[in-house]
Parts: C-alpha cells; structure tokens; sequence
C-alpha cells in the first residue's frame, strides 16, 4: 500500500498543493486563489455546472448544492491548510450533499480554513471554507 503526501506552497495569493506517493511520483496538482473573498461568490460565477456552498463560514454543518442537471458530482474532497484529506465523500446520485464538518473517522475537525475539491465528470472545481463553532 502506498501512501500519498502532499507538499503546500504559498505563493502571493495562490496555495499550491502536489500529492505525491511514496516513490515522489506526483499523483495530482492544484491551486487555489485565496484573494477571492467569498468561495460562494466564486462558484456563482461557474458556466457549467453551478455549484453553491452554504453556509460558509460554516458551524456545524455546510451543504453543497449541484445547480446544473447536466452534470453531477463524483466525489468531494476536503483538505486541511496542511495539505491533508480530511474527508472524502461519495456524492452518488445526490445534488446536495452535507458535510458534518467530521474527518474520516468521525472526529470533528478544528476551526479553520479548509479547501474543498468537487470532482465531476472530467473537471475539478477547487476552493476555501471556513469552519468556525460559536
């Protein structure tokens, strides 16, 4: 079994993330710009599919929302700041899909930024959430 690594970069506005596998070979590769003031706002401004998240920043709970019927999502990743997975979460057939703000194993997670990655079709739609309990 190999396991996978991620290395973070911060440039400017931009945190980079590469996974990498036991070997460093290099599994996958992201950016997320954190200029951007509101994740909502952001995938508002998406063509096709539209996806919004809500609330956010988020207490408890936050829900994902697929606007569009043409396309679905497979699968929803969240990742620490750290560059770690969190929690990965199948979406079947559902268009919304709630995450409990818990990790893999049913710990709940820390306050603070976390980047989420939808997965769909053969597109990547990457951005930030906050946690924060009150």
């Amino acid at each position: 079994m190999k396991h996978h690594f991620c290395k973070v970069s911060i440039e400017g506005d931009e945190l980079s993330f590469t996974a990498i596998d036991d070997d460093n070979n290099i599994i996958d590769q992201f950016t997320i710009d954190l200029s951007s003031t509101s994740s909502t706002e952001q995938d508002l401004q998406l063509n096709n599919p539209i996806f919004s998240i809500a609330p956010n920043p988020f207490a408890n709970t936050i829900q994902f929302l697929q606007k569009s019927p043409d396309s679905k999502p497979k699968e929803i990743e969240i990742y620490n700041i750290s560059g770690r997975l969190i929690k990965r979460i199948d979406t079947g057939t559902s268009d919304i899909v709630t995450w409990r703000g818990k990790d893999q194993f049913g710990n709940k997670v820390q306050n603070g930024i976390y980047i989420y990655r939808i997965l769909y079709d053969n597109n990547v739609k990457t951005g930030k959430i906050i946690k924060i309990d009150k």
